[in-house]
């Protein structure tokens, strides 16, 4: 089981599936999960982040904002307690980057570490702590 997922800024480095749908299953695969739980999970995630169209889809054939959901699906579906987001909304509109920051945000007992150039209010009202290291350097 892992304990960090990430989701970085430029998600064509991390495709490894042939699909979305082996891209999203990967790590459960690698846990050696079942095939009908497998399914389910990708399925849930897919439907959750509007994905359910492009299962079929070549991973490296999608949309900026597409992959960035792919990403988003395969860091969500491995439960994790600690996520890492680098520049992980930099592909997306303000109205999808707000979504799934609020979605991971929103995760029960989850550490979630945001890396970003464009803190958002909506981000700042979901967080516990803040971090602007602009601030840091002035004092």
């Amino acid at each position: 089981s892992f304990l960090v997922s990430t989701v970085l800024q430029d998600p064509d480095g991390q495709f490894i599936g042939l699909s979305v749908a082996e891209d999203i299953a990967f790590a459960l695969e690698n846990d050696a999960l079942d095939q009908p739980e497998m399914k389910e999970r990708v399925a849930q995630w897919a439907d959750r982040l509007d994905l359910q169209e492009l299962l079929s889809h070549r991973p490296q054939d999608l949309s900026g904002g597409q992959k960035q959901r792919v990403a988003f699906a395969r860091a969500l579906l491995r439960d994790t307690p600690i996520y890492l987001l680098d520049e992980a909304t930099s592909a997306l509109d303000k109205t999808s980057s707000v979504q799934l920051e609020r979605l991971i945000l929103t995760q029960k007992d989850k550490t979630v570490i945001m890396v970003t150039h464009h803190l958002r209010d909506e981000v700042k009202q979901l967080a516990d702590q803040v971090v602007d290291l602009n601030e840091l350097k002035k004092n």
